[in-house]
């Protein structure tokens, strides 16, 4: 991610273009705010500097309560997102694995791997534990075409329900 000093230090009042190499995804702008919040809080008090200024000194302070607002926010969000997870396998297994890690970041306050959410989610949500560990194996196995991603859907659109029920989140 390449974004401005002076976008980060106004990222919660107006948002400003960012430029983003991801995996799966070419070189590219985005438009960032409010939305980067869980990143940029990620970054401030997780990370590990190798050269130049601590984050702490450029990223401007975050609470917890507001990282944990916006990790709720964005489960909220996954409510709808989920659809997009409809005919592949590979994204129903990111969105259960991206609900494992929010739960983790909700509860725990601090932002973890997939994997490291996953198994802590298995613990937490033994109802939950068969669907989590398909996931992962999907996500290893990603590239198989020979499935019926349709079948698995819904183990997803639940996912995404437990997830949001523990958070107390209403859906429409």
């Amino acid at each position: 991610m390449y974004i401005s000093l002076a976008a980060l230090d106004s990222f919660k009042e107006k948002r400003s273009p960012i430029a983003v190499i991801s995996p799966g995804e070419p070189f590219n702008i985005k438009d960032a705010g409010l939305d980067w919040l869980i990143n940029w809080y990620t970054i401030r008090d997780q990370s590990q500097v190798l050269y130049g200024p601590r984050p702490t000194t450029i990223i401007p302070l975050i609470t917890r309560q507001e990282f944990t607002d916006a990790v709720r926010m964005q489960v909220d969000e996954w409510g709808d997102w989920v659809e997009h997870a409809r005919d592949s396998r590979p994204s129903q297994a990111y969105t259960i694995l991206t609900m494992c890690r929010a739960l983790y970041a909700w509860q725990e306050g601090i932002q973890t791997s997939k994997r490291v959410a996953a198994e802590w989610a298995m613990q937490q949500l033994p109802d939950q534990a068969s669907i989590i560990a398909n996931a992962l194996e999907w996500r290893r196995d990603h590239r198989n075409n020979d499935i019926n991603h349709a079948a698995t859907y819904r183990f997803a659109v639940e996912m995404v329900r437990v997830v949001s029920d523990k958070m107390g989140i209403i859906r429409q």
